[in-house]
């Protein structure tokens, strides 16, 4: 027992967790070349489901701040859920069915539970992952990429038309450019930057200002060559932002620093342009983007659902064409349209939607799973891209209260609180950037997916979201010990 509190003290689970950080793009280019190779279990797998299953000890036995109970319950319930549903696709599938689903479902709960483990460590200790490490950690996804597009070893994302470096899913490593670009731009622009700069003699001026624009060029790099719509929005969008916070600061302030922010703002969004001009990307907005929409909204060209032959034995109770009453909206421009913004997301899982509505209450609550069974009609074993809704076909109504309840709440709390010190939080560059990558990381899981359900992904925005937690009680402290004392 000794021996387990010295395995769970703060020194021991500092260090885990940092070296655990710090080799994800290691482990995610491991994975790449494996799964390339044909592995289905991979290092990557493997490492993660232990340290969720190492995080979850952690909160489940040695964690002591407030709410324990609370923590406890929720870990039980996810658990309890997770076993119900196993045991339900196996009695349906067997064994095959059982292993594949256990995988997914590892994946997909690996971003609540680690989220409440991570809070819990916060709560107990304070917010252990630094910027710094996080900002090591974006340069060198980027600069791996950089490094296979010179060399001529990238693989090619979207048939081609884009480089995701030596990983294996652009749009994870998109998800985690986009999420990490911003903490990136602010870290090399706060205060301790912009007075190590004053400060420091020339020679050292130049190493910093040239090892910082180095790390900017690589995210915006990233950002265009990678060839996702979603990548160059957000980060153009953040820049902007920053740009016009840089600007009202000044303008407030007069400080010196929001003069060097918004002329490092308006040298990023130049980059930006410049990299965009040569880019895939400019390919994909400008060529097959419109092709698209020729096909998808003004042709209306959809694909079917897809079926699966059903066993003599099964007698379907009804036709699909009787029982979606939403079919007949699918030819509606507005849905064209999302389809087409969406890269045709909506009708890739068309059939799974279907196989959903069709179910029963019980799969309604618990989910379809990810492969096929015998009672099913259509194909659910298709990738349903979009987090939330893949969760909620997957895992049923319960899975996804499970799944989405620690976010919500989290967030919920941090921005309550900042509206008790809104003026501190808006005067706060981090605390601002904080909150982008927090609802960035939301936006994109919501509509374009591999963010909060892949675990490569989804530790940044956890990281994110504890960050602004942590900054909003910060500035919540500052300004709580500002106010006269009540007489």
């Amino acid at each position: 027992m000794a021996k387990l509190k010295q395995l769970f003290s703060i020194d021991v689970i500092r260090k885990i967790v940092l070296i655990y950080m710090l080799v994800q793009p290691i482990v995610d280019i491991t994975t790449s070349f494996l799964v390339r190779a044909g592995m289905d279990v991979t290092f990557g797998v493997i490492l993660r489901a232990l340290f969720l299953a190492f995080m979850g000890c952690y909160a489940f036995f040695f964690y002591r701040g407030p709410k324990r109970k609370l923590v406890i319950a929720y870990l039980v319930a996810v658990i309890a859920f997770v076993a119900v549903q196993l045991v339900q696709l196996f009695a349906q599938g067997g064994m095959g069915v059982l292993f594949t689903n256990l995988k997914e479902t590892i994946k997909v709960f690996y971003f609540p539970c680690v989220l409440v483990a991570f809070w819990a460590l916060y709560r107990e200790f304070g917010y252990l992952v630094s910027n710094r490490s996080l900002v090591a950690i974006g340069v060198f996804y980027t600069l791996t990429i950089f490094i296979s597009f010179v060399t001529d070893t990238s693989f090619q994302s979207y048939n081609g038309n884009g480089y995701c470096g030596w990983f294996y899913a652009a749009n994870e490593i998109s998800s985690i450019t986009l999420i990490l670009s911003p903490l990136v731009c602010y870290y090399f622009t706060n205060k301790t930057a912009y007075t190590g700069l004053l400060e420091s003699p020339w020679a050292k001026r130049v190493s910093r200002i040239a090892l910082g624009a180095i790390s900017v060029i690589l995210m915006l790099f990233a950002g265009t060559y990678l060839a996702t719509k979603a990548a160059l929005l957000g980060i153009a969008v953040y820049l902007i932002c920053f740009l016009l916070w840089s600007v009202f600061r000044l303008e407030i302030t007069r400080d010196k620093l929001h003069l060097f922010r918004m002329s490092a703002a308006i040298l990023m969004i130049a980059a930006l342009v410049v990299l965009y001009l040569t880019s895939p990307v400019r390919q994909h907005l400008t060529e097959r983007l419109p092709w698209f929409h020729y096909v998808q909204v003004q042709t209306g060209a959809t694909a079917p659902p897809a079926t699966t032959t059903a066993p003599a034995t099964t007698k379907p109770t009804t036709t699909p064409q009787t029982t979606i009453a939403a079919r007949p909206t699918t030819n509606a421009k507005i849905y064209r349209i999302a389809n087409w913004l969406l890269s045709s997301r909506l009708s890739n899982s068309r059939s799974v939607l279907f196989q959903y509505a069709e179910s029963g209450m019980v799969q309604k609550l618990t989910g379809l799973g990810y492969t096929m069974q015998p009672s099913y009609r259509y194909n659910v074993a298709i990738a349903v891209e979009m987090d939330f809704i893949s969760v909620l076909y997957r895992h049923g109504i319960i899975g996804l209260l499970l799944f989405s309840a620690p976010f919500f709440s989290l967030l919920a709390c941090a921005l309550r609180r900042a509206l008790k010190a809104l003026k501190g939080c808006l005067a706060s560059l981090l605390w601002c950037t904080s909150l982008y990558q927090t609802m960035i990381a939301f936006a994109v899981g919501f509509l374009i997916g591999h963010t909060f359900v892949a675990p490569a992904v989804s530790i940044y925005a956890i990281c994110s979201l504890l960050r602004l937690l942590a900054e909003t009680d910060r500035i919540y402290a500052e300004h709580k010990n500002a106010l006269p004392p009540k007489k």
